[in-house]
């Protein structure tokens, strides 16, 4: 699945969560800012998203900035299916903050 099918379906699900706050990034905006930014339950997530297919990983710019959200004691993730969101938006929900989730990179110690 193409990138944008996958942000579409990613999208769709927040949107209809009543206690969700989404936008979609555009490119050519930020360098490095992820695809889509979320306020959950108060908590600040920003979602890197990835062809399928490929290993969900950002490139140097985009873990610069995946880091400072990190760093600001937000919650950064690179991804490539909609069952990662899932997780982290349910963990965050439950005041939980999720560092291991399968499938999702932790940027620390990219820089």
């Amino acid at each position: 699945m193409a990138e944008s099918d996958i942000q579409e379906k990613i999208l769709k699900y927040l949107k209809a969560n009543s206690m969700t706050k989404v936008d979609k990034i555009h490119s050519g905006s930020t360098n490095g800012i992820a695809d889509i930014l979320v306020c959950h339950y108060g908590r600040y997530i920003a979602i890197e998203v990835k062809d399928e297919g490929r290993r969900p990983e950002p490139d140097a710019h985009q873990a610069l900035w995946l880091n400072g959200v990190i760093r600001a004691g937000g919650q950064a993730i690179c991804t490539n299916t909609l069952d990662d969101v899932i997780r982290v938006l349910r963990d965050t929900s439950y005041g939980r903050v999720p560092f291991k989730i399968p499938g999702i990179v932790k940027f620390e110690g990219m820089l």
